[in-house]
């Protein structure tokens, strides 16, 4: 399985570039600029490589293709919670 930075979801993306810019920034007194481009596709190129070399890096992940005649599905198995309490 190879996921390339192009799938994924601009959502996704910006979701990840805003996590980035808040863990880069203070970001009460260096919100997240809609205007600046450069700072955007800076903070976008950083997620989009991040989150499919996260992907990429998944033990046990696959991917399905044709599920269901719909578009290729990411399967990540999550980790059981430890029931320890």
């Amino acid at each position: 399985m190879t996921i390339s930075p192009d799938q994924i979801p601009p959502e996704v993306v910006e979701a990840a570039a805003r996590a980035i810019h808040a863990c880069e920034y203070d970001a009460e007194h260096y919100p997240f600029d809609q205007e600046d481009i450069v700072q955007q596709g800076l903070l976008r190129s950083q997620a989009r490589a991040a989150i499919a070399a996260a992907l990429n890096a998944w033990p046990n992940a696959w991917t399905e293709t044709g599920f269901a005649l719909g578009p290729d599905v990411l399967i990540i198995p999550l980790p059981k919670e430890n029931s320890d309490g």
